[in-house]
């Protein structure tokens, strides 16, 4: 938001604002998130899977991404039970390409529920620092059904399916995810690291490179 009147203060005209720099500049998130989710989890064993649609403020592109919880042991948290949440959130440090939010994420999740409740998520790179994250991090929050009272920090991967751009064309991404050695680890969490040597992407694999490499 620009404010033309130097002298405005911008934090009075819209009520409140979190960083105003000198330039008259308001800082906006990179992207906007809305998502869903099912979780369920019992002391550190937790299980997370959902879905996130990503659409980025600066390019105007939108991604949707699936992910999926580490799996049960590699959590760390208290408490137990089952929900689904619908949310919102911001994402950060993504700069004008939604692909930089793929791969492994550590998420810290708090869900309160007794048939209503909510839930929130904060979501940073592994080996960033949370307090002051230099690379891709996500706040999101929501309503939420079921039965949990549960507070854990999980390993969950972010994988892009398809992006749709501005100018209204589409591109699928998980083949490249899954499948291109040029993709860049930096993107890529365990999924898109290994699946193709499963048997399944191992066929999968195959067809991936009769259509991009012939």
């Amino acid at each position: 938001m620009w404010v033309e009147d130097n002298d405005a203060d911008p934090c009075l005209i819209i009520g409140g604002c979190e960083t105003v720099v000198d330039n008259g500049w308001i800082d906006k998130p990179d992207a906007d998130i809305i998502g869903v989710n099912i979780s369920a989890s019992a002391g550190k064993l937790t299980t997370i899977i959902g879905s996130e649609a990503l659409h980025n403020e600066t390019s105007g592109d939108d991604t949707i991404f699936i992910y999926i919880g580490a799996p049960a042991g590699f959590g760390i948290g208290m408490g137990g039970g089952a929900s689904m949440s619908t949310y919102y959130g911001t994402a950060d440090n993504i700069g004008d390409d939604n692909l930089n939010y793929s791969g492994m994420f550590t998420v810290l999740n708090v869900t309160a529920v007794d048939t209503v409740g909510g839930s929130a998520s904060y979501s940073y790179y592994p080996l960033d620092n949370p307090l002051n994250p230099t690379r891709p991090h996500s706040t999101t929050t929501g309503p939420a059904i079921g039965q949990q009272l549960s507070a854990n920090i999980v390993l969950v991967e972010y994988v892009p399916i398809a992006t749709r751009h501005k100018d209204g064309s589409i591109e699928i991404n998980i083949d490249d995810y899954l499948f291109n050695q040029k993709y860049g680890n930096n993107r890529r969490g365990i999924v898109g690291l290994s699946f193709k040597y499963t048997p399944t992407g191992a066929i999968l694999n195959n067809i991936w490179r009769y259509t991009h490499e012939r």
